[in-house]
């Protein structure tokens, strides 16, 4: 062979090797610029709510690829407009792909996903995967979310230690020992209800205007530094002692089936419903509650059924303050 020709051939090698190269980098680009997120369904049926700019195809795992334009996120046209389905021939597994690269908003909540995978999508703001399957969810590389709600799974574990941009967070009806919120300063509004939480430490989270962490094994909750809290259901825990005097914004506060032997509200003049039912507080814990209860404007209810003391406090100390008072 002349060197010619095998001068020719180690061309036509590296060119061919160089193309490829090409090839496999344009594909790797094109695939990292494009957000995608997958997951796996045992639904006859799948609805979606996708929302944000530019265009997205859904592979509906069944063979069929649909191309959509995404319409930017309004409170309009999100039930109506951005809804996406699918109806299928039986409930077998899927796997469902949506490729998009700015997908802001995602709702695949009540469609029986065994798996979510939102890595790859970096543009997500909300994400509401409620009522699946999930036993787990990593939200690790959605660094700009501001809503995020995953409740009512088997979820055991949920690191949002890198979503700082949280302002509202629900993941109540898991199976969750622990949750780490410190570094979600931003968070105003915390549903954890139903899971098997044993401290929850809000101090960081001095922005929190509604929490709701009933149901879960909480033996003490230190509200102090919550100044801006509207509303607080704790009730159903293990509560022996709670104070609430730095929550002078409340409006709601809900206690019950806890461990309480006293409550005071002396410095709550904004609320307006109580709930401190089941509790361990005997007649005289009870007008003296009774007592601590601001005399403001009427429309204001106390709920005080099942505690030692229901029977025989008076009742009148309440009722006299404009306050109805229900015993059940």
């Amino acid at each position: 062979m002349s060197a010619e020709t095998q001068c020719s051939k180690f061309i036509f090698f590296n060119m061919n090797r160089i193309s490829f190269l090409i090839s496999v980098a344009v594909l790797l680009m094109t695939t990292a610029c494009n957000g995608v997120i997958t997951m796996t369904t045992e639904s006859a049926g799948v609805t979606l709510n996708i929302a944000g700019s530019g265009t997205f195809t859904i592979d509906w795992g069944d063979g069929t690829i649909e191309k959509h334009e995404l319409l930017v996120y309004t409170d309009s046209d999100w039930e109506e407009n951005c809804e996406f389905s699918r109806e299928y021939s039986d409930k077998s597994s899927r796997t469902i792909t949506i490729t998009g690269k700015k997908i802001t908003h995602f709702d695949c909540s009540s469609n029986q996903l065994t798996s979510l995978n939102v890595s790859k999508n970096k543009a997500l703001t909300y994400l509401n995967s409620f009522f699946n399957h999930l036993t787990s969810l990593d939200v690790s590389k959605n660094t700009e979310l501001t809503f995020l709600h995953c409740g009512f799974n088997q979820i055991t574990n949920l690191d949002i230690s890198k979503n700082v941009e949280l302002e509202y967070l629900a993941c109540q009806g898991n199976l969750l020992t622990d949750l780490d919120i410190s570094k979600n300063i931003k968070l105003m509004y915390l549903y954890c209800s139903g899971n098997q939480l044993t401290e929850l430490d809000l101090s960081k989270n001095t922005d929190m205007l509604f929490l709701f962490c009933r149901e879960n094994l909480l033996t003490s909750l230190d509200v102090s530094l919550n100044t801006k809290l509207i509303y607080l259901v704790c009730f159903n825990n293990q509560l022996t002692s709670l104070d609430v005097s730095k929550n002078t914004e409340l409006t709601a506060f809900e206690c019950g089936e806890n461990q309480l032997t006293s409550l005071d509200v002396s410095n709550n003049t904004k609320l307006t419903n109580l709930e401190c039912r089941e509790n361990y507080l005997t007649a005289a814990a009870l007008n003296a509650l009774f007592e601590t209860l601001n005399d403001n404007a009427g429309g204001k209810s106390i709920l005080i059924g099942d505690n030692p003391g229901t029977d025989d406090c008076d009742l009148s100390i309440a009722t006299d303050k404009g306050w109805e008072v229900y015993t059940w």
